[in-house]
């Protein structure tokens, strides 16, 4: 999550505040109850090892 947070700010993308209010007033408040990946699980239908196999390719070339 950092690492991610340090290329928005790097970028311009977004603020150290902006991003401090996006984890504190959004996300944040969704993970400490329930983390990503269960997230992830519980949002898609056949679970994690579904959305993996379907976006593992895309995510993959966006990467690069």
């Amino acid at each position: 999550m950092l690492r991610e947070t340090y290329c928005l700010v790097r970028d311009g993308i977004a603020t150290v505040e902006d991003i401090d209010l996006l984890m504190t007033e959004t996300l944040g408040m969704r993970w400490s109850v329930v983390g990503p990946f269960e997230t992830v699980d519980l949002n898609t239908r056949g679970g994690i090892g579904f959305h993996a196999q379907k976006m593992g390719p895309p995510y993959e070339r966006m990467g690069a």
